[in-house]
């Protein structure tokens, strides 16, 4: 996906006007020119040595003879885009560069820069011919889950010592998503409905539990349901449109807290909480997804899979300077979401008297509830009593132990 199509003009890849990010700077090499000719003069000057006034003279004209090399404009067009502004984590992103000749001359080598997680990576683009092009790709790294900024690219001008250097934007900043990685797992059962009659929408699947409204008729509709009355009084077949209100409602509870997980485990217990989330939304099943005291899906926060992805990859552990009670927070969402049949907390190597004080009292005995422990030494079951616990290491074998705890 090209990067023109960023809404934000600071962020236009490619449409870009060039602007320049500084002026001539001194360069490392150029502050210690600088030094050394200031010293030798203030030195010759007060000893009378007429060899450090010709050394510190010669440092400064140096220094002047830089400065016509890194003035003028930058004579160069530089195109970036991305593959896809999207991934998941391992997989391969890429950059390409595409490096012009807009002028009627040859370009001598210039120094371009596109900046990766804000560290620099430097390209060499040499003898460049008038209308010529250069294109350059480059290999994102993907390893970790986050948000990547990409840019500004800048090209740079410096003379041939390096005293003095001048950078010019050309590019944009663009930002490359990686995801967790999340497995499609098993749908929860079906949950039981506090009203028999209701609560229904039109978003309720289809089935033949609950009356919730006349439509028309549509191919494949049983006949049974016609409603005859209705159809007289508008002229056109209607039914009677039944739905499941049975459903299972799930809300997923990440638990933040840097106390709580390694650096490892932590995003385990995000790939389990996304696969949780999005293999819900995959089943069109009602589901809520809470990161410590932040909803990325709820009864009244709508997402769609790539929200709820973006929302993840950008989840960092809680410090543990920060004020947060995971019981109270607990309880304060089971009451936004009314409708929760079974509520999973996705939580570290808790044991089993932490978990019975976070969990007892706090959700009703209609609500199923499961914790999944993400420990990296051991695999040994916890038992907590009126709940189900799921000890596990890796996002695959959650997935197995997941079907065998709906059971």
């Amino acid at each position: 996906m090209s990067a023109t199509h960023h809404p934000n003009a600071d962020q236009r890849a490619g449409t870009d006007e060039p602007v320049p990010t500084t002026g001539p700077l001194l360069t490392p090499q150029g502050r210690a020119m600088a030094f050394l000719g200031v010293g030798s003069s203030v030195a010759g000057w007060c000893l009378g040595w007429v060899e450090l006034m010709v050394l510190a003279a010669g440092c400064l004209l140096a220094l002047a003879l830089a400065i016509p090399f890194v003035i003028g404009r930058v004579r160069v067009t530089i195109v970036r885009s991305l593959e896809t502004e999207r991934v998941t984590v391992g997989d391969t992103a890429r950059v390409t560069l595409q490096i012009s000749n807009p002028t009627k001359a040859s370009l001598g080598t210039r120094i371009i820069e596109e900046r990766v997680a804000h560290r620099p990576v430097p390209i060499d683009v040499t003898g460049l011919r008038p209308a010529a092009s250069h294109e350059v790709v480059l290999d994102l790294p993907t390893d970790r889950r986050g948000v990547i900024p990409i840019g500004p690219a800048v090209a740079a001008k410096s003379d041939p010592l390096g005293l003095l250097r001048r950078e010019v934007r050309h590019v944009g900043v663009d930002q490359l998503w990686i995801h967790p990685r999340v497995v499609a797992l098993e749908p929860v059962p079906a949950g039981a409905s506090k009203d028999l009659d209701g609560p229904t929408s039109d978003t309720s699947p289809a089935g033949d539990v609950s009356f919730h409204a006349l439509r028309a008729y549509e191919i494949g509709d049983d006949h049974r349901h016609v409603h005859w009355l209705s159809t007289a009084r508008t002229g056109q077949l209607m039914v009677r449109h039944h739905v499941d209100n049975r459903q299972p409602y799930l809300t997923v509870l990440l638990d933040d807290r840097a106390t709580s997980h390694t650096a490892e485990g932590f995003e385990v217990a995000v790939e389990i909480a996304g696969s949780l989330a999005v293999s819900s939304l995959d089943h069109r099943q009602p589901a809520s997804l809470v990161v410590g005291d932040r909803t990325l899906l709820g009864r009244f926060t709508r997402a769609g899979r790539q929200e709820v992805l973006d929302g993840l990859a950008l989840c960092i552990p809680r410090p543990s300077t920060t004020s947060f009670e995971p019981r109270s927070h607990l309880r304060s969402v089971m009451a936004a979401e009314i409708d929760t049949s079974v509520v999973v907390l996705v939580t570290g190597a808790l044991n089993a008297d932490e978990i019975l004080h976070l969990t007892h009292g706090v959700v009703g005995s209609d609500v199923r509830i499961v914790v999944v422990r993400v420990d990296e030494e051991t695999s040994e079951p916890v038992v907590v009593p009126s709940t189900t616990t799921i000890t596990t290491s890796s996002l695959d074998h959650f997935r197995l132990a997941w079907k065998q705890g709906l059971t």
